[in-house]
């Protein structure tokens, strides 16, 4: 019996992605060939591709099993919801645009970064940034602010928060703190109380011209004005002394007085009485 055999031998032979064992096939011999791709690409199969290139005018729609989820791969975009990038480095080269939540574990750096609804937040590595775009915005901030320049308030600029109980230069630019308003808008009242509280009497002795009294006058760290001779009176012998003959002077705890007994028309006696009343401190 004659034997059919093939003048050139049937060779089918693979290429990317697709396996092949026909090699040499003449036909003489019964054997089962094999043709394969390499995996299964059955419906509930994971199938794995290398690439995957789709026109420009087209989309490719990727779908979860159950089918309630899809994911659109077209020119420029990638649609769909709760996606999930698992790549190291991801780069846009020109815009993103999310309409939903977005979640990032590391670092987001950008040049700037502009959180709209109308731009009313935009945030930039340098210059000016500008948070809410309505005078109903309101912004929460947990912690401390600190502020290297000056601030605007209502189109008011503000240069500075000063403790200086010094005033007197009146600047419109610049807050006080609470105790510079105590002491420059109502003083230290309990202070300038006490002070004002302070009259005492003291007898002292009289050696040639001079008075001296162990009393110390009285003072405050207040607006008011110090402590003068016109903060006293000074009685001879129950006479009051007139003040144009008259100098005080605070030495250590001994209070002088030194009366110039040319003004005052008569000589003085160690003997005589000398008591003083004023500010002393008590």
């Amino acid at each position: 019996m004659p034997i059919l055999k093939f003048k050139n031998p049937l060779t089918i032979t693979g290429s990317d992605g697709f396996i092949s064992n026909i090699l040499n096939m003449d036909g003489t011999i019964r054997q089962t060939n094999v043709l394969e791709i390499g995996q299964d690409v059955g419906t509930d199969q994971n199938v794995t591709f290398n690439s995957v290139t789709s026109p420009s005018n087209e989309t490719l729609v990727i779908s979860n099993q159950a089918g309630t989820q899809n994911m659109l791969l077209g020119f420029g975009f990638i649609s769909g919801s709760n996606l999930t990038f698992t790549v190291d480095t991801m780069e846009v080269s020109e815009s993103f645009t999310h309409e939903d939540d977005i979640t990032i574990n590391g670092k987001l750096n950008a040049p700037s970064m502009s959180v709209e609804l109308n731009n009313s937040n935009i945030i930039f590595r340098s210059g000016s940034s500008r948070f809410g775009d309505d005078l109903t915005d309101t912004h929460f901030v947990t912690g401390s602010i600190k502020v290297s320049g000056s601030f605007d308030l209502n189109s008011g600029n503000i240069i500075e928060i000063s403790n200086n109980n010094d005033v007197t230069a009146a600047r419109s630019n610049v807050l006080i703190t609470e105790k510079v308003a105590k002491a420059a808008l109502g003083g230290d009242i309990e202070l300038n109380n006490q002070y004002m509280r302070k009259i005492f009497a003291h007898t002292g002795s009289i050696s040639n011209s001079t008075a001296s009294f162990n009393a110390v006058t009285a003072s405050v760290d207040t607006d008011l004005t110090g402590t003068t001779k016109s903060d006293f009176h000074f009685y001879l012998n129950g006479m009051i002394l007139e003040q144009d003959a008259l100098v005080i002077q605070q030495s250590s705890s001994v209070f002088e007085l030194h009366m110039n007994t040319s003004t005052l028309g008569y000589n003085l006696s160690n003997n005589d009485e000398i008591v003083a009343w004023g500010k002393f401190n008590s």
